[in-house]
């Protein structure tokens, strides 16, 4: 939503100082080009359009599907074999979001092409070596319409971890998944030390693994140390951060089909390099996992699918834990599954506030077929689904009608982590004992408690441990709540203590 700020400058006429507000009155189309400064000319990829209603941003800084809370329109067209000064038309020929350009409400608007040639990483906005133009303020008058020129001259810059004493970067190229991906795959992490590391250069530390959510990865090094505390009270540990970013997006560490072998080369790969490198207790009553959202889910998979591996895992606001409620509430295993209705044809809903519906399944589904592969619901086919016959993840359900297809939903079955409890309890039950800790939004901004709540129910007939945790919050705030991060930070420096009683005296207080 617009800040009061943005609203009073709308109001007055206000617009990005040092930007020209053009009078237009030819029909309403962009005319995208780039320059010569690209030196790997022609360009192949997909040219992304963004629009924004506040002028005061670059419309990539909150791109597309990111922007749920303030959806804005904007458009795409796969390109190939793209030459400079060769202008690309977008126009009401072309796919969008939310408007046709010609259907485009007459206002001032800011405009930024992306051009999406990465392959390396899921968004748009923000992969290395991306071409991007310059924002533009531009005016749809009533009367007329508009024509825009932009060009795309520069490129995103590769992110930079900045590495301090105590926080240190770890780079460590795959042989699994490279041999997976035909090329070099590089696995990165960031890793935190406590204060006390380089006072006593004999102590070893247990291990906090943190995922981050949808868009976090290893470079977000602030946040996350604020939410899993840098060890300024309790006991000291070493923090590191996972970057569960891919080509798809949130990969999960789980072995997939369309990601590789990611779980593997977490736990034989990466986790043994860190061990190696760095003073940390090699034991997996001391490798503790914790997450938010996708991280959360992920956080989950490895602990139950690596249950000697891993002595906890302590998550918020996971992806859905139960396929009965998958995204809108929907149980892909019901017959005539449809994630976009439900049986009474109303739209099911992709998020809320207030008990007010924000987005429905369908308006989100639409936006990932503008942007392209590696948004939320791409991403989850990237973890769950089969390889299809043209390369792509198979497509769970119909981006046209939303019914489910079934054969697709039964392959899933193996990623659904209430049936591998239910169905492996025997085995798992004794090996999970106090490892599992869910806590989630009482109404969670995604209806992600009610997949936990089927959840609970079926720990509870399998008389299991694990806790479920209803909350106050939604499904942003539950992560960054501040007495439930302390309760948190507190049952693990207690999970620990139980398997490490002498760890209290390496403690900071």
């Amino acid at each position: 939503m617009l800040t009061q700020t943005c609203r009073v400058l709308l109001l007055f006429g206000l617009v990005v100082p040092g930007v020209a507000v053009p009078a237009w009155t030819a029909p309403v189309r962009f005319n995208v080009t780039f320059t010569k400064a690209f030196s790997e000319v022609p360009l192949t990829g997909r040219l992304v359009l963004l629009l924004d209603t506040n002028l005061l941003i670059q419309p990539r800084d909150g791109a597309g599907p990111e922007n749920i809370f303030n959806l804005q329109p904007f458009y795409s067209v796969p390109v190939a074999h793209w030459k400079p000064d060769t202008p690309i038309v977008i126009d009401d020929r072309t796919a969008f979001f939310l408007y046709r350009p010609s259907e485009l409400p007459p206002r001032r608007y800011v405009v930024q092409a992306v051009l999406d040639t990465d392959g390396t990483t899921w968004s748009f906005a923000t992969a290395p070596g991306n071409g991007y133009s310059e924002p533009l303020v531009f005016s749809i008058d009533p009367k007329g319409g508009a024509s825009v020129d932009l060009a795309i001259a520069n490129r995103v810059e590769a992110p930079r971890f900045e590495e301090t004493k105590f926080n240190k970067e770890v780079d460590l190229e795959s042989k699994l998944l490279g041999e997976f991906y035909g090329r070099p795959i590089r696995m990165k992490a960031a890793v935190v030390l406590p204060p006390s590391y380089f006072d006593n250069t004999t102590a070893r530390y247990p291990v906090v693994y943190d995922i981050p959510g949808w868009g976090g990865t290893h470079y977000n090094v602030a946040s996350n140390s604020r939410r899993y505390r840098k060890n300024a009270e309790g006991l000291d540990r070493i923090l590191v951060i996972l970057n569960p970013d891919g080509p798809l997006g949130h990969h999960t560490f789980t072995d997939s089909a369309n990601n590789g072998p990611r779980g593997r080369a977490l736990v034989t790969e990466l986790i043994p390099d860190i061990e190696r490198q760095f003073r940390v207790i090699a034991e997996p009553a001391a490798r503790l996992l914790v997450g938010q959202s996708s991280g959360a889910w992920a956080s989950l998979w490895l602990q139950i699918n690596y249950p000697d591996f891993f002595g906890g895992a302590w998550t918020t606001s996971p992806d859905p834990v139960d396929f009965r409620s998958f995204v809108g509430d929907t149980d892909i295993d019901a017959p005539s599954a449809n994630v976009f209705y439900d049986a009474d044809l109303r739209h099911r809903t992709q998020a809320v506030a207030r008990g007010q519906q924000l987005l429905s399944v369908k308006e989100f589904s639409d936006m990932e077929r503008v942007v392209g592969d590696g948004e939320q619901l791409g991403a989850w086919e990237s973890v769950f689904s089969r390889r299809a016959a043209d390369g792509n993840p198979e497509r769970l359900f119909d981006r046209t009608t939303g019914l489910v297809d079934p054969a697709v939903a039964q392959s899933w079955k193996k990623f659904d982590l209430r049936l591998i409890l239910e169905t492996g309890w025997e085995t798992l039950g004794p090996r999970l004992a106090g490892k599992l800790h869910i806590y989630v939004a009482r109404e969670d901004t995604f209806l992600l408690d009610r997949p936990a709540r089927l959840f609970a129910e079926a720990l509870a007939k399998l008389k299991g441990d694990a806790l479920v945790e209803f909350v106050d919050g939604n499904h942003f705030s539950v992560a960054d709540n501040a007495a439930l991060r302390s309760r948190i930070n507190d049952h693990i420096d207690k999970t620990l203590l139980a398997a490490f009683p002498t760890l209290g005296t390496n403690a900071s207080r």
